[in-house]
C-alpha cells in the first residue's frame, strides 16, 4: 500500500500597495493575492498510481479572507512541476486569514466559525479539471502553508465498460464521501477502461456500493462491499480492478413472414427452419404466421402462443415457457395483438391494419391514407390500454413491443433509403398527417431500438427498400442492455432486391439484450490488508 502526505510548502506574498515592481490591480478597489508554491515531489494533479499530487493547468485553490469570505486563486505558472504560482484578485482592505484549501469549485467552499467547509458537487465530468480526489487544507504557519489531505482516496479501475454506460457512482452513508453519501463521475459513453478516484473520509468507512449507470441514469450493474473498512488519513487504496462481462443474452426476433411463409412451403419450410435455428432467438414474433406454430419445435421452440382473429394470425414462439396475459381482439383491432410474459420480459406482438384501396382504382387516395391512419391510431391506443397502460400491469417494467405496425415514423419524413437513394415512403406518398401520429403513441413510451442503435439512420424493413413498417420497441430501462438491434439481412431472408424473389415482402428484425456483471480480475494488485474475497460481493 502506498501512503502519501500530499504536503505542499507555500510562501505567501501579499501585494498590498502599488510600487513600481508590484503588479497593478486590474480593477479599481482590488489587490492581488499571490502564492508561490513548491511541492516535494513531481507527480500528477489529483492522484497518480502512487497517490501523488502536482499542480496542473486550471488548478485553483480556495483561500479564506479576514472577513470570512472565501475566494479562489488560479494557477499562474509551474504547471506539472514542483514549483507553481497562484494569484487572484481580492477586495482592497481585505487580507488572507491564513487558511487555504484545494481544489476549488464555485461556491463549494464556505466559512463556518473561521473554518473552510467543503460541499462536494453531486457529480463531476471524468476525469475533470478539478481533480476531485486531492482534497486538502492548509493553515498558515511561519509563512508556509502545509497542505494536508483531509481523508483517503480509493481507486477503482473498471475494464470493458459497455458503450451504453455514462456514469460511475459510489454510494455509502454517514457522510463517508467527504461529507456526502454519494459521488458520481459522468463521461461520454464508449467501450473503454476507466480509473475512478473517490475521496472518502478517514475513519470507519461503512458498507458501500459501486454502480455503473446508463445514459438515463438507470443502474446497469452494481456491486456492494458489505463489510466496514478502516481508512487512515492519506491512504491511497488501489483496489483490485473489476471487469464488466456479459453473463446472459436474450434474443428477440420479429418477422412478417407473408401468408405463413408460403414461399418456402413447397420446400417443407426447411430453409426457414434452418435460418431460425442458425440465429437461435429466445423469442420469435411472427406476423401472418399461418400454422407455423405447429413446426416451432423444429427450430428449438417448445412453447408458443397464438391469436387468430382473421386469416393473418399472430404467433409468438419461444425456447422459454410462455405465460399468456392478453389475447387482444377488440372490435377496434384488425388482426389482434398478443401479450405474453417470457423469462421476465413482457412481450407484445402487434400487427396493425394496412391502408386499403377502397375503390379498386389501383391508387391510394389521401382520404384513404387519412382513414386508415386514424383507424391504426385507434387500434394502437386500444392495445396500449390493454397492456402498458393497464393498471393491472403497473408493476411491469420490461416491456418489448414488436411487429408490423404498418405505420410511418415522423422522424424519417425526409429520410433517404440507403438503397438507390430513394426517398423514404415516396413510393406511397402518405400525405395525411395522421399517418405519422401512430408512431409517437408507442415511441413516447418505449425506445425504438433499431432506429437509435443504428445511429438514427434510415433502415427500411420492406424489400422495395423505401419504407419502414416493422419495429421493435423496448422500455427505457432495457435499452442500456441492448447490444444489437438491426434489420437481419443475409442468409435465407435474402437481401434488398424486390418483393418477388425473397421469402416475404418484409424483412426480419433482431434485438439482443445482454446482462452485465462485475468480475474481479486476476493478475492485478490485491491488498494484503483487504483480502480480495472481502473486497466486493454481489448484491
Amino acid at each position: 500500500m502506498t501512503k502519501n502526505r500530499f504536503i505542499i510548502s507555500v510562501l505567501l506574498l501579499v501585494a498590498a500597495c502599488h510600487g513600481k515592481d508590484e503588479p497593478i490591480s486590474p480593477e479599481e478597489g482590488t489587490t492581488t493575492l499571490r502564492f508561490s508554491a513548491t511541492m516535494e515531489a513531481i507527480s500528477r494533479a489529483g492522484v497518480d498510481g502512487e497517490g501523488n499530487v502536482t499542480w496542473q493547468s486550471g488548478d485553483r485553490i480556495a483561500v479564506l479572507l479576514d472577513n470570512g469570505d472565501v475566494t479562489s486563486l488560479t494557477l499562474e505558472s509551474g504547471e506539472g512541476t514542483a514549483s507553481a504560482s497562484f494569484s487572484g484578485e481580492i477586495p482592497s482592505g481585505r487580507s488572507f486569514a491564513g487558511k487555504a484549501a484545494y481544489p476549488w469549485w464555485d461556491g463549494a467552499w464556505n466559512s463556518s466559525a473561521g473554518e473552510l467547509v467543503l460541499t462536494l458537487p453531486e457529480s463531476v465530468v471524468w476525469p475533470g479539471d478539478d481533480y476531485v480526489p486531492a482534497i486538502m487544507k492548509a493553515t498558515a504557519s511561519d509563512d508556509n502553508l502545509p497542505f494536508k489531505h483531509e481523508g483517503a482516496i480509493m481507486q477503482f479501475t473498471i475494464k470493458n465498460i459497455p458503450a451504453s454506460i455514462a456514469s460511475f457512482k459510489f454510494t455509502s452513508s454517514e457522510g463517508a464521501v467527504m461529507g456526502r453519501n454519494d459521488f458520481t463521475y459522468t463521461f461520454t459513453p464508449s467501450s473503454s477502461t476507466r480509473v475512478f478516484h473517490i475521496p472518502v473520509s478517514a475513519g470507519t468507512l461503512p458498507a458501500y456500493t459501486v454502480t455503473l449507470n446508463d445514459t438515463s441514469d438507470n443502474p446497469s450493474l452494481s456491486k456492494t462491499k458489505n463489510r466496514t473498512t478502516n481508512v487512515s488519513r492519506c491512504d491511497f487504496r488501489e483496489l483490485t480492478p473489476l471487469g464488466v462481462e456479459v453473463v446472459g443474452k436474450f434474443r428477440v426476433m420479429e418477422y412478417n413472414v407473408l401468408d405463413g411463409m408460403s414461399r418456402d412451403s413447397e420446400n417443407n419450410y426447411d430453409n426457414f427452419v434452418a435460418w431460425v435455428r442458425s440465429l437461435a432467438p429466445d423469442v420469435l414474433v411472427l406476423c401472418e404466421a399461418g400454422d407455423l406454430n405447429l413446426i416451432s419445435e423444429r427450430w428449438g421452440h417448445a412453447y408458443y402462443a397464438k391469436i387468430m382473429k382473421d386469416n393473418y394470425p399472430l404467433v409468438i414462439t419461444s425456447s422459454h415457457p410462455i405465460t399468456v396475459n392478453e389475447r387482444i381482439s377488440g372490435s377496434s383491432t384488425r388482426h389482434g395483438a398478443l401479450y405474453v410474459s417470457v423469462a421476465g420480459y413482457d412481450v407484445v406482438g402487434v400487427h396493425l391494419r394496412p391502408t386499403v384501396d377502397d375503390d379498386g382504382s389501383g391508387n391510394l387516395s389521401p382520404e384513404e391514407y387519412a382513414k386508415y391512419g386514424a383507424l391504426r391510431k385507434t387500434e394502437l391506443e386500444y392495445i396500449l390500454s390493454q397492456t402498458i397502460d393497464n393498471s393491472s400491469y403497473a408493476d411491469r417494467s420490461n416491456w418489448i413491443f414488436c411487429g408490423d405496425f404498418n405505420a410511418y415514423s415522423p422522424l424519417e419524413k425526409t429520410a433517404v433509403s440507403p438503397f438507390g437513394g430513394k426517398s423514404a415512403y415516396a413510393y406511397s406518398e402518405p400525405t395525411a398527417s395522421v399517418c405519422y401520429e401512430v408512431y409517437p403513441l408507442i415511441a413516447d413510451r418505449l425506445k425504438d431500438v433499431v432506429y437509435y442503435k443504428g445511429g438514427t439512420a434510415f433502415r427500411p424493413t420492406m424489400y422495395h427498400g423505401r419504407s419502414r413498417l416493422d419495429y421493435i420497441f423496448a422500455s427505457e430501462g432495457l435499452y442500456p442492455g441492448v447490444d444489437v438491434a438491426r434489420v437481419a439481412l443475409g442468409g435465407f431472408p435474402g437481401n434488398y432486391n424486390n418483393d418477388d424473389v425473397n421469402p416475404s415482402d418484409h424483412m426480419p428484425l433482431q434485438m439482443d439484450l445482454v446482462t452485465y456483471a462485475f468480475k474481479v480480475l486476476d493478475g492485478y494488485m490485491s491488498l494484503e490488508d483487504w483480502p480480495e474475497e472481502d473486497l466486493i460481493t454481489e448484491n
